[in-house]
């Protein structure tokens, strides 16, 4: 059993202090396909709220490699590592999409305030 499984099994309940929201895992995943897809690449950019919990365990299920970076980067270095590492999406808080210029045609999914866009199919290096 993987890690991630086990955390899903555990069920362990999550709670976010701004918003006073609280669930389970296991409702918060409720409904979605998590069917593993081909190894690519996504920055996942991190903050604490349950948007990043969902879409952390998300794209471990998915069998995306994860960038993990912090909210307060500067957009201009965002940028850069979009553009030295090419990764196939980005999830960020909804409210950082205008700051980086993604559009409503790039969306894949939005879920808990947080949003998955895509960018481009990953470049065609090993991840291991």
């Amino acid at each position: 059993m993987s890690f991630i499984d086990k955390i899903i099994k555990k069920n362990s309940p999550i709670f976010e202090i701004k918003s006073g929201l609280s669930l389970d895992i296991k409702k918060l995943l409720k409904g979605e396909n998590l069917k593993p897809s081909k190894k690519k690449l996504a920055i996942l950019i991190c903050d604490n709220s349950i948007g990043f919990i969902f879409f952390y365990i998300y794209l471990l299920k998915k069998n995306f490699t994860i960038m993990l970076l912090g909210k307060n980067l500067v957009k201009e270095d965002i940028k850069m590592i979009i553009k030295k590492y090419q990764p196939s999406n980005i999830v960020l808080p909804i409210e950082m999409k205008k700051n980086l210029n993604f559009s409503e045609t790039e969306v894949k999914k939005t879920k808990y305030a947080y949003g998955l866009y895509k960018l481009n199919e990953s470049k065609q290096y090993k991840i291991d």
